[in-house]
């Protein structure tokens, strides 16, 4: 799930508090906003999740031995959050904690509020927490353009198409008009959603009939149904969308993105080719046949790319990731405003090889490499190089560009890095 945002809240008296090893005094309270989006979490679901991956985490923590004490998990409107979570863990005398989330979702995005203090400290400020809690507000995200949010461009089959960063390409079919040009899949492992693309009209759908309609941005989108099975349908300019739920009963594909995707199809018989557009940060990039992207609908300052797939990751393969990360020195401490600047704050960190000039799509930029030992299992560590590109874009944001890949097949995915660095387009320079 793609972080959006993290607050944390102070109050004057926490830097006069006794600070101890042991998590909770002060207390911490934050909030997090994360895009769920593309699981179509419900608030329950999420709750479950985050609870599972937190006591997974004090699980290991303690080796094993103990696991969380759930105090309260329910139902409860506190202000815009719909859910309570609580649980506490007790370790002595390493840990001694309660922890206090409030959850809700909101066009796709999760929101956290979060206490964690030791039990007599979260006594004495789980009212004024909640009192907090009750006066947050969240505002209406700005809905933008399909075209204008991150997609991937893909030639292939004769056309040129556009789709969301988190679909990924199945299969192609026939060019002949009525058959199937290509298929994609949507990410949700829970809700997935196989979207078939057609030249003419959609095919397979003759024995069900229209439930419903929705005029979207000049095309109409149709819910289609044959018993329990059902189809979304939209055709634009000679092409066709087939969007079929293969794990739900009902599709939960935003109209938006169906009218956009088949608005955006052409003819296209170039060579074959993914690219990831970055509306929002101002450049693309070449995308593999087997890569994946993860990043946000709400902005896009950090996108993680992985050339191998996802699968390939979660099946615990050694293969890269790419990090392209965009951000504002003003707003950004990690950042900063020059090179210069940048040369002065590396020269400090440790493992970094020497830090050279070079060019990132006509921009001056500067390189370096790095190597450390990661934690990849219980008593197993494994050797992690990098490769880092910093550019100073005209915004006077930072554009940074980090390959991390362990040592074993770094030379097999050099190419794939290579061919990311030189094809790259920066826009508006």
């Amino acid at each position: 799930m793609p972080n959006i945002g993290m607050i944390t809240f102070k109050r004057p008296e926490f830097e006069t508090m006794t600070k101890s090893e042991v998590p909770g005094a002060p207390p911490t309270v934050i909030l997090t906003i994360e895009d769920v989006s593309v699981e179509n979490l419900t608030v329950i679901e999420l709750k479950e999740k985050s609870k599972t991956m937190a006591f997974q985490q004090i699980y290991q923590m303690s080796g094993g031995q103990f696991r969380p004490e759930v105090n309260l998990d329910t139902p409860e409107k506190n202000g815009v959050f719909e859910y309570t979570l609580e649980y506490s863990q007790s370790i002595p005398p390493f840990m001694d904690m309660r922890v206090s989330n409030l959850i809700t979702i909101k066009n796709g995005l999760a929101y956290c509020f979060q206490l964690v203090a030791n039990p007599q400290v979260f006594s004495q400020y789980k009212g004024a927490f909640i009192k907090m809690a009750r006066s947050v507000e969240i505002a209406e995200a700005p809905e933008r353009p399909f075209d204008q949010s991150p997609h991937v461009v893909n030639v292939i089959s004769g056309i040129s198409i556009k789709v969301p960063t988190s679909w990924s390409f199945t299969a192609t079919g026939s060019q002949q008009a009525g058959e199937r040009l290509v298929e994609f899949k949507s990410a949700s492992e829970t809700k997935t959603e196989m979207i078939s693309i057609y030249k003419g009209d959609a095919q397979g759908i003759d024995s069900f009939k229209e439930d419903s309609s929705k005029e979207v941005d000049g095309v109409t989108v149709r819910t289609l149904k044959d018993g329990k099975k059902v189809r979304v349908v939209a055709t634009h300019n000679g092409y066709s969308i087939v969007v079929a739920p293969i794990k739900i009963s009902q599709s939960l594909m935003d109209p938006t993105t169906i009218a956009g995707v088949v608005k955006s199809i052409s003819a296209n018989e170039g060579t074959t080719s993914r690219r990831f557009v970055n509306t929002s940060d101002g450049y693309e990039v070449p995308v593999g046949a087997k890569g994946s992207l993860v990043c946000s609908k709400i902005g896009c300052g950090t996108v993680i790319y992985a050339p191998a797939g996802m699968e390939a990751m979660q099946n615990g393969e050694e293969a890269p990731t790419a990090t392209l990360r965009v951000g504002n020195p003003n707003t950004d401490k990690s950042c900063a405003a020059s090179l210069a600047e940048w040369r002065e704050r590396l020269s400090s960190e440790d493992n970094i090889g020497d830090i050279t000039s070079t060019t990132l799509a006509g921009l001056d930029a500067i390189t370096f490499t790095s190597s450390e030992m990661t934690e990849v299992g219980p008593g197993m560590r494994s050797e992690v190089k990098s490769k880092v590109v910093i550019a100073i874009l005209a915004s006077g944001d930072t554009l940074l560009i980090r390959w991390e890949c362990p040592t074993g097949p770094w030379r097999r995915y050099e190419t794939q890095l290579n061919t990311l660095l030189k094809e790259i387009i920066i826009f508006n320079q």
